[in-house]
């Protein structure tokens, strides 16, 4: 049996943890959190809910992170999410020190870690650096949500359907990120179909970049759980093998990077194909120059981000 595990049962492991048992429950579940009375809580809550929904499932609260290591998959939700005001760079120091606790004790998981803690890209890096993992194995979730928030502006505007949208987000998950031009619908262009005009172009990449910022500022507290939820069960199909998708997640580029000059070791979104050992392909998109341009700068900005962020963490350790 497969065995998925979940570090962090809050909205988005516990929403995620409902989509397994309901879509793949011949999954073996294994759940940590570092509140166990809130873990076990859901856990109940879960089981009861299979029973009414008609679908069987394999639920196991785990006491230890060292339980993981011999899991196919490791989704780390755990961290503190952000709330209205707050900038993902606000994130950076306690959930960096968050992934650090968690990698030290799951050393010898060899799996796939799918890494949703934000700023993510960033977290994702980090994680593989500490993790003996190769670079492959280590995934950030983010691009697959940013398309389906591209994808929601689209259709609002068209009418299409949403399924039918294959619109395509790379760089860092923030409001650096860019939402290319190109928009796939079907075996053809989005705009061999339609004609959008400026204003609807604008608000649909504005739409992308700043969804979350929206979702969190009604929220009050908390940010995005379904969406995100949904793009880690989608990375699961895929890992698994139970689908095969062009999936847009936080990767490192490696010797495959469009960008020659930015360091290889650089964690971004980019299309990818996935299975049982992480990346299997990484998947070039229709990119014009000037997007190729942009990305370029984002990379670079983000490639010093990174640097600071490390300086900190050694000064900070030094003192």
């Amino acid at each position: 049996m497969q065995r998925v595990g979940i570090i962090g049962v809050g909205q988005i492991g516990g929403t995620l943890t409902h989509m397994i048992l309901q879509h793949i429950p011949q999954v073996h579940i294994g759940l940590y959190d570092v509140n166990e009375d809130l873990v076990q809580g859901k856990v109940w809550d879960l089981e009861e809910a299979s029973i009414i929904g008609g679908y069987e499932g394999h639920l196991e609260v785990l006491s230890s992170l060292r339980a993981f290591e011999e899991y196919d998959v490791l989704v780390i939700t755990a961290g503190r999410s952000r709330t209205p005001g707050m900038n993902r760079n606000d994130l950076l120091q306690e959930n960096a020190k968050i992934l650090k606790s968690i990698s030290r004790q799951i050393q010898e998981f060899r799996g796939v870690a799918v890494v949703v803690t934000n700023p993510v890209d960033l977290m994702a890096r980090f994680f593989s650096d500490l993790h003996p993992l190769p670079s492959s194995r280590v995934l950030g979730m983010a691009g697959i949500l940013d398309e389906s928030r591209m994808a929601a502006r689209i259709k609002a505007f068209t009418g299409m359907k949403g399924e039918s949208l294959r619109p395509c987000v790379v760089g860092p998950h923030s409001d650096r990120m860019i939402p290319l031009e190109y928009v796939r619908v079907g075996p053809g262009a989005l705009a061999d179909i339609i004609s959008l005009s400026v204003e609807q172009k604008v608000s649909i990449v504005q739409n992308t970049r700043y969804g979350g910022v929206r979702i969190v500022e009604k929220l009050k507290s908390g940010s995005a759980f379904y969406g995100p939820a949904a793009g880690c069960f989608r990375m699961i199909q895929n890992i698994l093998e139970i689908r095969e998708d062009v999936l847009t997640c936080s990767v490192q580029m490696g010797e495959e990077s469009p960008i020659q000059d930015i360091t290889p070791k650089i964690f971004f979104g980019w299309p990818v194909l996935l299975g049982k050992q992480g990346i299997k392909k990484r998947v070039m998109p229709c990119m014009s120059a000037q997007e190729t341009s942009l990305l370029r700068n984002t990379l670079l900005e983000l490639q010093i981000e990174y640097k600071s962020f490390f300086e900190s963490l050694e000064c900070e350790k030094d003192s």
